[in-house]
Parts: structure tokens; sequence; C-alpha cells
């Protein structure tokens, strides 16, 4: 499905940059012979305003055939040597127009694609929104030059910090909610077919049992793991808890079973 996806955004893509060269083909008076969609043989087409234009059989970007761009690429100099027989472009030819309007004719396809993520960029924004940065944790008494997340914070004990506000400073204090999480200290990616593991972290119970980046877990506890999924839905429905838990992994084609107590965080 993914590979589907990313067809269809290349195809897009491709398609909408020769659409550019189209537009600015028309308004520099060059002719444009033939405006396709997809690549091969026609599947349908029609000609309208002196251009043809075509559904093809390879549905895979498109194209933008402009008059004489290709067959009038060298041409005369003054002398009449040269290019092809000494011949002039013919009216209404890529190269029958002026230097500048051939290169706002190839900046056409870029300033489309510009064009597109813009508008892509605003629809994504419009309907997703967007995340802003807020300030989760600050240590007691410690200065903060970046948003930083720090986890050895408890319910027992109340926050103070210091905030600046309109060029105002302002002392704070509040008792955060306490969440209890037991962590192993691994990431992976969710969407890999294997369970493969992404990072260790330093000195975490994962690190001091020997395990390591790119190794793939394939049992807890004697359960099967074959994708990262599998693991997500593990954890899900046995969250960790501080017991022991029993990993078998393979690395290099080598099996080889792990224990490992999961930290509290």
């Amino acid at each position: 499905m993914k590979w589907i996806i990313a067809f269809i955004m290349i195809s897009l893509l491709v398609l909408f940059h020769e659409f550019g060269h189209f537009v600015f083909a028309k308004l520099n008076g060059v002719d444009v012979e033939e405006f396709s969609l997809g690549f091969g043989p026609r599947l349908l087409s029609a000609v309208h305003g002196g251009t043809r234009y075509s559904l093809k059989i390879l549905l895979f970007g498109g194209s933008c055939k402009m008059k004489g761009m290709y067959a009038e690429m060298e041409l005369p100099d003054e002398d009449g040597i040269g290019g092809s027989g000494g011949r002039n472009p013919e009216e209404g030819s890529f190269n029958s127009v002026s230097v500048g309007r051939r290169a706002s004719i190839i900046f056409g396809g870029p300033l489309f694609n510009f064009l597109l993520a813009f508008i892509c960029a605003i629809i994504v924004l419009s309907v997703v929104g967007y995340d802003p940065a807020e300030v989760l944790y600050v240590d007691i008494g410690r200065d903060v030059a970046a948003w930083e997340i720090l986890h050895d914070y408890s319910a027992d004990r109340d926050i103070r910090m210091t905030i600046l506000r309109n060029g105002e400073k302002m002392d704070l204090a509040y008792r955060p909610d306490a969440n209890r999480r037991f962590m192993l200290g691994i990431t992976y990616n969710p969407e890999s077919d294997t369970a493969e593991i992404g990072s260790v972290q330093k000195d975490s119970p994962i690190d001091e049992a020997g395990v390591r980046a790119g190794d793939v877990i394939t049992q807890i506890d004697g359960v099967p793991i074959r994708t990262s999924e599998e693991l997500s839905e593990y954890f899900t429905g046995h969250p960790l808890d501080g017991s022991e838990i029993t990993l078998t992994l393979q690395r290099g084609g080598k099996s080889y079973e792990t224990k490992v107590v999961p930290v509290e965080k």
C-alpha cells in the first residue's frame, strides 16, 4: 500500500512540474504539441487549441512536448554557419522566442513544484493544525537554556520555577501529577516488518543486558513476536510493571536469550 501511495505522489509531482512548463510555454507564445498524462502508447487523446491532450498507458508522471524544443537545439550563427543547415527556427517553436522567455519556460516547472508544496502545507495546517512548544518540566533552581524534559519529579513535592512574562519575572509553584512508567530503554519503528531495535539507551536495563541496536526481538516471555506492530500490541496488553521479562532476540542470524528488569521512570 505504501509503494502505491508513493507512486501516486511522485506521479502528481512530475505532472504538476510539467504543467508549469505548459503554462509558461503558452504565456510566452510557444506552441505545445502534446501534453500527456503518463508515458508510452496513447489510450485516449483529443486536440484543443493546437495542443494534443493524451492519456497514456503508463500512468506515471507526464510530459510537455513543445514545438521544436529538441529538433532545433543547435541554431545557426549570424553568418549562417552551424545549426541545421542555416535555417531559422520555425515560428511558435521553443527556439523562436528570446533567451529570457525560454528561461522562464524552463523555470516554470520548479516554480509549480514550489507552489504545490506551499498549497499542500496550507491544507495540512488547516486540517491537522500544529502543536505549539510547551514547557512541561523545569528543574528546581536551574537556569533553563532550552526546552527540556526531566524525569526525576514525583507528586510528593512542589515544583518551583521562575519564568519571564512580558519582561517581568514571576515565581510559580505547583504540584505535578505523577505517572509511573517502567521502561526497557529501547526505541523501534512501529511500522517495521520486524521487531528490530532502533536504538538502545545508554546504561538502561536493555543496555546492561548486552542488547544492541539492530537486534530483532522474536519472543517475550515465550510469546512469539513477528513484527513491530505485534511488539506494540504485546506492550499494550502486558504493561511493564518492574517484573523480570525474558527476551529472545536474533543477531546476525543467530538467536540468543536474555533477562531484563524494567526500571521505573
